[in-house]
């Protein structure tokens, strides 16, 4: 038998590290890009890969620039960038997450990468298939897909598809020269200062100094070693963590925006507005609203 080139090897992990690798459906969408959505600047969490039908877009960010026409498959990652869409422009998006624990996503980029379709044909074979198993397990296409019920067999239907995709996602980007995260052995302190900061809750103020406390650290050692080993502080990491939980309650529940303000901490509803604003351009009301509008870029 012929051995597996180097290059290839260089990918590989053992089967027990990729159990570790989080690869979820955020939702799956087909449609014209609505006129609000056109031209946005804005955070995007989570991953997307989409295809462009009819139309052009531009995404940036502070430092790059990227321009996607009809026929090309784009992959973008988490985080703040511009969109510039043309009148009428046509997209297939697919929003996920694809990474490791502690937020570490499996493919970088800045801020986009462009393939053409025709290139990579099963891709969107694939990403068609996923459209079609949502929109007949579920009620909801969209944004709106986290919301809907589904029986355990609908659950199974729907994540082969979106597995199958993802695994043509994954080859399409190592065949145009990205090079996925490898899964690191986390420090043994990392992991119990993640599963630390997991169980702690939003009402509770973090204070660092009791971590590192119970980690047997200084205050420095413990920047130190988290930011090498996940690329951020703890504070960074918790930081996140509050944002992902003030999006799901702001777009999942109808609780009221004074009670998910105290639920994550802030000491009224003004200041978690305010910090809100600071991390996405847009107030709790706006958030809520974009939910159904103009959040989701794609749209």
């Amino acid at each position: 038998m012929t051995s597996p080139p180097a290059s290839f090897l260089e990918l590989t992990m053992t089967y027990a590290d990729l159990l570790q690798l989080q690869a979820d459906l955020i939702w799956v969408y087909d449609a014209e890009v609505a006129r609000r959505n056109l031209n946005l600047s804005r955070h995007c969490p989570g991953q997307s890969a989409l295809l462009v039908r009819e139309g052009s877009v531009v995404l940036s960010d502070r430092r790059h620039e990227v321009l996607a026409d009809a026929g090309d498959w784009v992959f973008l990652r988490e985080g703040d960038r511009q969109q510039r869409f043309t009148e009428g422009s046509k997209v297939l998006s697919i929003r996920f997450k694809l990474g490791w624990p502690g937020g570490i996503p499996l493919f970088d980029w800045d801020p986009a990468m462009t393939v053409r379709a025709a290139e990579y044909p099963e891709l969107e074979v694939k990403a068609k298939r996923l459209y079609e198993v949502v929109k007949k397990e579920t009620a909801h296409i969209g944004m709106k897909l986290q919301e809907s019920r589904v029986s355990p067999i609908s659950h199974c239907l729907i994540r082969s598809e979106f597995l199958s995709f993802v695994s043509e996602c994954i080859r399409v980007q190592i065949n145009a020269g990205l090079k996925p995260n490898l899964m690191r052995k986390l420090n043994v302190r990392v992991q119990r200062m993640l599963a630390y900061l997991d169980e702690h809750g939003f009402q509770k103020s973090f204070r660092q100094t009791e971590l590192a406390k119970a980690m047997g650290l200084s205050g420095s050692q413990l920047d130190r070693l988290f930011k090498k080993e996940l690329g951020m502080t703890p504070h960074q990491y918790q930081e996140q963590r509050r944002l992902e939980h003030a999006f799901l309650r702001l777009r999942r529940s109808e609780d009221s925006i004074k009670e998910i303000a105290f639920d994550l901490g802030f000491a009224s509803p003004s200041h978690f507005s305010a910090w809100l604003r600071r991390k996405t351009h847009l107030t709790p009301s706006e958030l809520r609203e974009d939910e159904k509008h103009a959040f989701y870029p794609y749209m």
